[in-house]
């Protein structure tokens, strides 16, 4: 100013016109700048409105295919964030189409003005199309990645899935299939809660496939995939179910059958026992298998059972038809070889019984053989002719037992061979022992006949000694005659002696013939090499040499007489015949008729010999008499006559023999002849005989006495005397025969009483035995004993029709006779009765011990069942108590067997008690002691069904619990393994969450099933016989694996939801990092619109600054670590950009300033 006023001094009114004029043109030119600066702003605004328009339009106008959808988000949100500029820029766009209004009213280039805001427009709704148009297309993909990545999981699901239902394992036991089922089930499940998925991602298809999404052939081919492998799936599951479902039937069928058959071979081996090897309690073993054989009956519908539910799998054309028809041809064998096997014991059983029965038999004879053996052998042949008589009786006794145990051994050899012509199993024992038999009994032949010759022998032998003896008493008696020194004291009795002495020598040439016979026969024994020809020829010797020295007596006799012939001639034969009937009258007049039949045989042959002497003696009485006719005197007086000497016996002596007499010691007899040294003849009141010499002792005769005896009385009384003895003689013949007959009689009836007082010792035996094999055998003896006593029948009945016939001839013994047959026939009557009554006993006996037997057996039997059921171990082995259950199936039906053999034991014990009164109390004791058993065993079985049913639950429950435990266990383990798994962005994130999500699907599911769970461990703590605490443990132990899997899956939820925060923290600091770096690369260009919305997105991108804070506050600081450099790098960044921004506030300030100025 002082400058110009110095150029051009003005004046005051120049001045201020001037600068008038100057305020008016500055204010034109104000005015001019204004409008310039409007429409230059204008320009710029509209260049920069329009790059970024155009920039926005470029943007919205890329073709973006987004990869996941956390990229399709990414997308979104820097879509939205066009949208929140395009916003930002609605404020420019709106000023600048009214400043553009403003401007083209007044400025010159209007229509440029006007242009330029009409293409702005158009650009602006060109953006905004773009950006609708990407925006649906940026959604379209979101969706499609959304769709891709629900398919992506259903598809990796189904892909593991497949896996499960294309497995062709079925398993190797009941167990794993049914493992795999509840796998399956489970699966089936989870593909019901996969179906609502999968219909979700089918209906986001149908939509998108309407709306004719740019993916449409994507989308169906994949859809076509999914649902066909969902279809494939589903198919696959129900034929997996379906096999599954088979194989159990199958392992279930093969269970039983293995069951089946280890029972089987459980039976198979009690059939194999050779138990049939031992004879004792062959009886108890054949009732035991009868049993087996009910049992085994009763276990038929088992098979029967096994074979329809075969011949049903094979029709519905199971996979394993080969196997189930070699299972029923297997279990149909074993059957069929077990029913055979069976038959083949009870066959062996019966032949071993039989065999029993037949060794019995075998060893009856053995024994008899034995003791006949031992008979055979036995070297007595006896000592006289009546011991050898009855061995020879008892020979031919036991010659007939013999030919009738001859009939027993062809019995027995016919049953030994039926016995090898049925195969009998001891064969060859039967074949060897019978053999054995045969042969002991055909050696019994040899001795049988060398007993039967040396019996025949010693008969002959004892015959011969009895005849040597007789004959050599004959020649003793016939001694004193010759060696007598008596000649007679007058005529007549030399005469008489000498007549004597020819009668005598006569007599002994007639019995030279009974000598020399006696001898030939000794010597044909000799020839013959009689065993005792030492002895046959001594005594041949000592009869010839007594005969011999007979002879020579006799003759010196004749010599000494021959001078006496006239002496004692009537007187002397009178008093001889006198004397000879006084000394046969005791003989002929003895009582004694002899023990028994050989002593009353000998009797009679003596009385014959006596008699035929008797009848020899007639001719002398005839001729004494004739003697004493011619005789002209009549009387005679004899000489001193003094009395017959007598002795006393010093001793007693029994008789050996019926010539000998007993005394006793001090008796007093009359001495008959004592010229033999050795033996006197003596008188014993009236009874003549002879006694040992050395047994006597002489006593003193008195004087001589004188009589006189008339020769006609003499006769008479010799007539008399001798015709006494002759009837005494025919008497004692009769007695001698009906003694001989009486002692027939009575030896059959003492042979017949002999034997029935052996018999009525067995039969009224006391003790009947205890013993079932000892009552069998008892009784097989009993119906032998029966056999015998019929055979007895007709021996009694001879011996009653002789004795009958004996009587009627009027026997002198007949009441003794009668007598003796009465008793014979009462006690054989009463042997019969006791023979019938102990049959009776002996069969009670035998069916009350068969009873017992039998109720022992049972007893047995049920203690045997009852001990399985006694073992009640709890088991936790679900297959384990499923084996036990349809073993006690089994075992209920062999208790319904041994109920039915109570009851027929009740029956049978009805009968028993009816029969037998008398064991009422031990019958109903053994009824009471098996009831009581039955009454344990059934009680037992109920406990035990119980028990069973207990173990099942329980059972159920550990498997249940094992099944848990897996699948928490597994759970733990899917959860577990996906820790370390993070995801590298949002998207991967997102999908493990899902998938995690899908886990805890799995983990309520799981949680339902422990509830269930644990609701029935309390009904089996509340219950009896449980273990409380180790179900109270599994119960705690599976709690404490829910709330272990919960709280790891929360910490797993935790940390993935922190990584997807952190996840998408990082991804917003990414955005907003670019952002920033790209507002800082542009900020220099920016125009003051473009600061006024950089204001606003500064502001967002603050606020996003600020929430990202705040998440990284929530998060754990291990992730939080992860962003301090990049939040810090971006603050940096961030607080650079605002100082920028100030700078270029101030810059545009400052340039506004300058334009204006």
């Amino acid at each position: 100013s002082s400058g110009i006023n110095a150029e051009w001094p003005l004046r005051p009114g120049e001045l201020k016109d001037l600068w008038v004029q100057i305020k008016a043109s500055s204010a034109l030119r104000q005015q001019k700048l204004d409008e310039s600066f409007k429409y230059h702003k204008f320009l710029v605004h509209y260049r920069d409105l329009t790059m970024e328009m155009e920039r926005l339009v470029l943007l919205c106008g890329q073709d973006k295919a987004p990869r996941d959808v956390a990229e399709a988000g990414v997308f979104l949100d820097e879509h939205a964030q066009l949208k929140v500029q395009l916003k930002c820029w609605h404020d420019s766009f709106s000023d600048l189409q009214e400043s553009g209004s403003v401007i083209a009213g007044v400025l010159i280039e209007e229509s440029q003005v006007k242009e330029k805001v009409e293409e702005l427009s158009s650009v602006w709704d060109e953006v905004n199309v773009k950006w609708e148009a990407l925006q649906l297309l940026l959604l379209a993909h979101k969706q499609y990645q959304c769709w891709l990545r629900d398919a992506e999981v259903v598809t990796a699901w189904l892909s593991t899935r497949e896996q499960l239902v294309s497995d062709t394992y079925i398993g190797t036991s009941l167990d794993e299939v049914e493992t795999q089922l509840k796998k399956l089930e489970d699966f089936n499940q989870s593909l019901k809660a996969q179906e609502n998925k999968i219909s979700v991602l089918v209906s986001t298809s149908d939509e998108m496939i309407a709306a004719e999404h740019f993916a449409l052939q994507d989308i169906e081919e994949k859809m076509s995939d999914i649902s066909s492998r969902v279809d494939r799936v589903r198919d696959k599951l129900k034929l997996r179910i379906t096999t599954l479902e088979d194989a159990a039937r199958f392992h279930q069928y093969i269970l039983e059958y293995d069951e089946l058959n280890s029972w089987i071979e459980e039976k198979q081996n009690v059939c194999l026992e050779q138990d049939y090897l031992d004879f004792s309690n062959l009886q108890g073993k054949l009732q035991k298998h009868d049993i087996f054989e009910k049992e085994l009956r009763s276990n038929h519908e088992r098979v029967e059972y096994l074979a329809s539910v075969g011949d049903k799998m094979v029709e519905n054309q199971h996979y394993a038809t080969e196997d189930i028809k070699s299972v029923q041809d297997a279990i149909s064998q074993a059957w069929d070889e077990l029913e055979r096997t069976c038959q083949q014991k009870k066959q062996k059983l019966l032949e071993a019984y039989n065999e029993m029965l037949y060794n019995r038999g075998v060893n009856d004879l053995e024994n008899w053989l034995s003791e006949i053996e031992v008979q055979l052998s036995n070297d007595d042949y006896g000592t006289d002719l009546a011991t050898v008589r009855s061995l020879s009786k008892s020979h031919s006794v036991l010659e007939n037992v013999l030919a009738t145990q001859k009939s027993k051994l062809n019995g027995l050899g016919e049953q030994a061979a039926s016995y090898i012509e049925e195969n009998h199993f001891d064969a060859e024992n039967i074949k060897l022992r019978q053999s054995s038999l045969e042969e002991k009994f055909g050696a019994l032949e040899e001795p049988m006949r060398a007993r039967k010759e040396k019996l025949s022998d010693a008969l002959l032998l004892q015959q011969f000694f009895r005849d040597v003896e007789d004959e050599i008493t004959w020649v003793r008696e016939k001694e004193p005659g010759v060696v007598t020194t008596a000649t007679g004291s007058d005529l007549y009795s030399a005469r008489n002696l000498v007549h004597c002495h020819q009668q005598l020598m006569s007599e002994v040439k007639i019995h030279e013939g009974k000598i020399n016979d006696v001898c030939h026969r000794g010597e044909n024994m000799i020839e013959n090499k009689h065993f005792a020809l030492l002895d046959i020829q001594d005594r041949i010797d000592l009869l010839r040499k007594k005969w011999q020295n007979l002879h020579a007596l006799a003759a010196a006799r004749k010599a000494d007489l021959e001078d006496a012939i006239q002496i004692h001639q009537f007187f002397t034969n009178a008093a001889e015949i006198e004397s000879w009937c006084q000394e046969m009258l005791p003989i002929f007049s003895n009582t004694e008729y002899g023990k028994d039949e050989d002593t009353s045989k000998g009797m009679a042959r003596r009385n014959d010999a006596l008699t035929i002497e008797l009848q020899a003696h007639a001719t002398k009485v005839k001729d004494m008499c004739d003697e004493g006719n011619r005789c002209k005197q009549r009387n005679i007086i004899l000489g001193n006559g003094k009395k017959k000497p007598k002795v006393v016996a010093q001793y007693d002596y029994e008789e050996k023999s019926n010539r000998e007499i007993s005394v006793k010691k001090g008796t007093e007899m009359i001495l008959l002849n004592s010229n033999n040294k050795d033996w006197w003849k003596v008188d014993h009141n009236g009874r003549i005989g002879f006694v040992p010499q050395v047994y006597m002792k002489t006593i003193p005769p008195d004087d001589q006495v004188s009589a006189t005896v008339a020769v006609p009385k003499k006769m008479e009384a010799v007539k008399a005397k001798y015709e006494e003895l002759c009837v005494q003689a025919d008497l004692r013949k009769t007695r001698l025969g009906e003694a001989v007959t009486y002692h027939v009689i009575m030896a059959e009836v003492n042979d017949v009483e002999s034997w029935i007082t052996e018999q009525e010792k067995m039969v009224t035996q006391n003790n009947i035995g205890s013993d079932l094999p000892f009552i069998l055998h008892q009784l097989n003896k009993f119906t032998e004993f029966e056999k015998e006593l019929a055979g007895f029948e007709e021996p009694i009945n001879k011996i009653n029709e002789d004795a009958h016939d004996v009587i009627e001839k009027g026997h002198s013994q007949e009441v003794d006779i009668q007598s003796n047959v009465d008793n014979l026939n009462r006690r054989y009557a009463n042997l019969e009765r006791l023979a019938g009554r102990r049959k009776t006993h002996l069969i009670y006996r035998k069916n009350l011990l068969l009873f017992v037997k039998s109720v022992d057996d049972c007893v047995d039997w049920i203690e045997e069942k009852k001990k399985p059921l006694l073992a009640a171990e709890t088991s936790g082995d679900l297959e384990l108590v499923k084996t036990m259950q349809r073993k006690h199936v089994g075992v209920a039906r062999e208790l319904q067997c041994i109920k039915d053999n109570v009851a027929k034991l009740h029956d049978d014990g009805d009968r028993l008690i009816m029969e037998q009164p008398d064991n009422t109390e031990k019958v109903k004791e053994k009824l009471q002691e098996v009831d009581e058993r039955w009454s344990e065993v059934e009680e037992a079985n109920e406990v035990h069904s119980d028990w069973l049913e207990k173990c099942g639950e329980l059972a159920e429950f550990k498997r249940t619990y094992n099944d848990l435990v897996d699948k928490l266990d597994g759970l733990t383990t899917e959860v577990s393994s996906t820790c370390d798994e993070t995801g590298e962005d949002v998207g991967s994130t997102e999908a493990l969450i899902a998938s995690h999500h899908e886990l805890k699907e799995a983990i309520e599911e799981e949680r339902e099933d422990v509830e269930k769970f644990v609701g029935a461990g309390r009904v089996l703590v509340d219950q009896e016989n449980c273990d409380k605490d180790d179900v109270e443990e599994d119960i705690a132990v599976l709690q404490g694996k829910l709330e272990g899997l919960e709280k790891l899956w929360s910490d797993r939820e935790e940390a993935l939801q922190s990584n997807l925060e952190l996840k998408a923290c990082d991804m917003d600091e990414n955005v907003i990092e670019a952002r920033i770096q790209k507002v800082a690369d542009t900020l220099e260009d920016m125009t003051e619109a473009d600061c006024r919305n950089l204001d606003q997105l500064l502001a967002v991108e603050e606020e996003r600054i600020a929430n990202l804070q705040a998440v990284k506050e929530r998060i754990s600081s291990s992730q939080a670590d992860l962003l301090d450099a990049k939040t810090d790098r971006m603050a940096c960044k961030f607080a650079d950009l605002k100082k920028l921004q100030e700078k270029r506030k101030k810059y545009r300030l400052r340039l506004c300033v300058d334009t204006t100025a």
